[in-house]
C-alpha cells in the first residue's frame, strides 16, 4: 500500500540527520501559501492526470497554511522518482522517513552512508497480463460515450500508465470523462479511477482569474455499482480510491458497469451543465450526496460573468462547500478579491450569449 512522505522549501539540509532534525521542527508548522507547492502539484496533475483529485488546488487541505507538505506515493516505480524530481528542480527537500533518505536539489541523495549524485534505475517495460486494456475500452464503451457526441483520446504517460478520455464541446465549454490505467506489481493487476468535469471557456480578461482552478471537476463520492471492485483494504470516497483489476472478466464486468454508471449518473450532470446558466443553476444546488460539483475559482467567475445579481452570495456558498469538502477557501478569496478591483470592472467583456 501507499505510504507519506514530506516536502519543504528552506532550509536545505546536507545530511539526513539534519533533515530528521529539520523535519520534526517545521512538521507541525502554519506557514503562508508556498507556491512552490503550488507549481509542485501543477505538473504533477499534469503528468498523472489519473490522480488528478490527489492534488487538488486546497487539497490536502494543509496545502496553503502548513510549512511540510505531506504528499501519498501511489507507486514507486514512476510515481516516486517524478515527484522527486520534480521537487527537488523546485529547489524544495523531500524526506521519506521510511526509507531513512532525503532528496535535495543538486540533485542528491542524502542517507545514512552520506551524499551521493541522485540517479534512478528505470524500470523494464511491463508485460500485459489483461487483455489489451485500450480495445475493450474502444469496444465496450466508446460506442456508447460517442452516441452523446463524446471523442475519445488515449494517452500512455509512462510506461505503466494511460489515460482514456472523453471529450465533446458544449455552449459551457469542454466537458471530459476519464479514465485512468496503472499497472502494479509487475502487470499482476491494474488500478483504474474515473474521472469527470468541466473546462469553461471565459474571455481573456477573466480567464486568469480562474488560475489554477480553471478546470471544474466533479466529486465522485458515490459511485454504487462500481464498490464492489474496490479492494476491501481500501477506505474513503471512491473518487480518491481506485479499483483493482487482477482478472480478464473482472475487467470486462468493470467496463460494462462503468459504462452504465456514466450513462446513468454521470451524464445527466453534464447534461444539465452544457450552458453557463445550466451550470449556475445546479451548482446551486450543491452538496450533493452522490456526484457534485467542487467548489472553484471557476464557478465564481462563471457568476460574475453571467451577470447573477448576487455573486457575492455565490461566494458565501462556494467558500461553506470548500469547508465540508476539507478545502481551503484560499483561492476564492484571491479571485473574489480580484472581481472586485476596478480594472477588471473597466476592462470586462462581453457576456455570454446564454446568460442567465
Amino acid at each position: 500500500m501507499s505510504y507519506v512522505i514530506h516536502i519543504w522549501d528552506q532550509p536545505t539540509p546536507t545530511s539526513l540527520a539534519e533533515a530528521q532534525a529539520v523535519f520534526e521542527r517545521l512538521w507541525d508548522q502554519r506557514a503562508a501559501l508556498n507556491p512552490k507547492f503550488v507549481k509542485l502539484a501543477q505538473r504533477m496533475k499534469a503528468a498523472f492526470p489519473e490522480y488528478g483529485d490527489d492534488w487538488d488546488f486546497g487539497s490536502p487541505k494543509d496545502l496553503p497554511n502548513d510549512a511540510v507538505l505531506a504528499v501519498g506515493i501511489h507507486d514507486m516505480t514512476v510515481f516516486y522518482p517524478r515527484l522527486v524530481d520534480a521537487a527537488v528542480e523546485l529547489g524544495l527537500s523531500v524526506y521519506d522517513d521510511s526509507t531513512g533518505e532525503c532528496f535535495v536539489p543538486g540533485p542528491s541523495r542524502l542517507s545514512p552512508e552520506g551524499r551521493e549524485r541522485l540517479a534512478w534505475h528505470i524500470p523494464a517495460p511491463v508485460p500485459a497480463k489483461l487483455p489489451d486494456i485500450e480495445d475493450r475500452v474502444r469496444a465496450l464503451v466508446h460506442p456508447r460515450l460517442a452516441a452523446h457526441g463524446f471523442r475519445q483520446e488515449i494517452e500512455r504517460s509512462s510506461l505503466v500508465t494511460m489515460q482514456t478520455r472523453w471529450l465533446r464541446d458544449t455552449p459551457l465549454g469542454e466537458q471530459r470523462i476519464s479514465l485512468g490505467w496503472k499497472s502494479l506489481m509487475d502487470g499482476a493487476f491494474y488500478e483504474a479511477r474515473t474521472s469527470a468535469g468541466m473546462r469553461p471557456v471565459l474571455p481573456v480578461e477573466l480567464a486568469p482569474l480562474c488560475d489554477p482552478q480553471h478546470i471544474i471537476d466533479l466529486h465522485i463520492l458515490n459511485a454504487g455499482p462500481l464498490h464492489r471492485f474496490v479492494s476491501p483494504l481500501r477506505s474513503g470516497p471512491y473518487d480518491i480510491n481506485p479499483v483493482e483489476i487482477s482478472k480478464p472478466s473482472q475487467l470486462e464486468e468493470f467496463l460494462a458497469a462503468t459504462t452504465d454508471w456514466l450513462e446513468g449518473e454521470v451524464l445527466p450532470v453534464l447534461e444539465q451543465c452544457r450552458t453557463v446558466p445550466g451550470f449556475l443553476a445546479y451548482d446551486l444546488g450543491e452538496p450533493r450526496q452522490s456526484i457534485a460539483i467542487k467548489p472553484y475559482q471557476a464557478n465564481l467567475v462563471l457568476a460574475y460573468w453571467a451577470g447573477e445579481a448576487d455573486v457575492e452570495r455565490r461566494f458565501e456558498l462556494l467558500v461553506q462547500r470548500c469547508v465540508q469538502h476539507n478545502m481551503t477557501p484560499y483561492f476564492l478569496n484571491v479571485t473574489y478579491r480580484g472581481l472586485q478591483a476596478e480594472n477588471v470592472q473597466a476592462m470586462f467583456g462581453t457576456r455570454p450569449s446564454n446568460t442567465v
